[in-house]
């Protein structure tokens, strides 16, 4: 029996952390990202790359459908929902900004959920689905940690980051009947554009917390749901 993980916008920062851990671990890796062909070979050590664009309902149950079907019987499956609208989250706020965001974020990666948990179950997998969330969906942005020249981060990134927080208390509930485990991810900071000094900071965090990424979508890390695990070296704590 194998273990196999789909991770979306395995092509960012964290994405390229997400699959160097789980592929460090065993497992089969399903890379889906929006089709770039400037970037379609960039995966070539994992096995199975899957064009999705979570904004659009029909390759949503595509990539999940490729996804299964490449499982068998008695393997566990995880899906670890890590892609963001990233235009959206730096434009300025307003309406558009928030609702560009949430359908990527939120929307999309809830319907790829509905698909993901509804394919294994029938597929005989257990299974496990983990969010990425942010410390700006967990508490307000401190804005006195930006050097000057900064943007401190957007509130509708805060925003749409708090609200995954009660879709995966509220999918632990409805999906736990079916065994299946649902947390969020909580990672201090990761690399994205940001100042050197930022950068610095934080970047060289990327592998642990992909580890307990990891960790949490093992078949024996099944007693663990509906929990908000935070990563963030005591950020949170301060």
């Amino acid at each position: 029996m194998s273990s196999r993980v789909l991770i979306t916008g395995a092509r960012g920062k964290l994405g390229r952390g997400l699959v160097a851990a789980f592929e460090g671990k065993g497992w089969q890796i399903a890379a889906a990202n929006r089709f770039n062909p400037t970037k379609a070979t960039q995966f070539d050590s994992t096995q199975q790359q899957i064009e999705l664009d979570l904004t659009q309902d029909a390759q949503i149950e595509s990539a999940t459908s490729q996804f299964i079907a490449a499982s068998e019987e008695g393997d566990h499956v995880a899906l670890v929902a890590n892609a963001s609208n990233r235009e959206a989250c730096w434009a300025e706020p307003s309406r558009e900004s928030l609702h560009a965001l949430f359908d990527v974020d939120v929307a999309g990666h809830f319907l790829l959920t509905q698909a993901f948990a509804r394919q294994a179950l029938a597929k005989g997998c257990t299974a496990t689905i983990l969010f990425v969330g942010s410390i700006y969906g967990c508490g307000g942005v401190h804005t006195s940690i930006y050097p000057e020249g900064m943007t401190p981060t957007p509130v509708q990134y805060c925003v749409v980051k708090a609200a995954l927080v009660g879709l995966v208390k509220d999918l632990a509930g409805r999906l736990g009947s079916g065994g299946i485990t649902v947390n969020c991810l909580v990672p201090g900071g990761i690399e994205g554009g940001q100042p050197d000094a930022f950068v610095r900071n934080y970047s060289a965090k990327t592998p642990e917390v992909a580890a307990v990424a990891e960790m949490l979508c093992q078949r024996g890390s099944a007693y663990v749901t509906g929990q908000v695990i935070h990563v963030d070296g005591g950020w949170s704590a301060w």
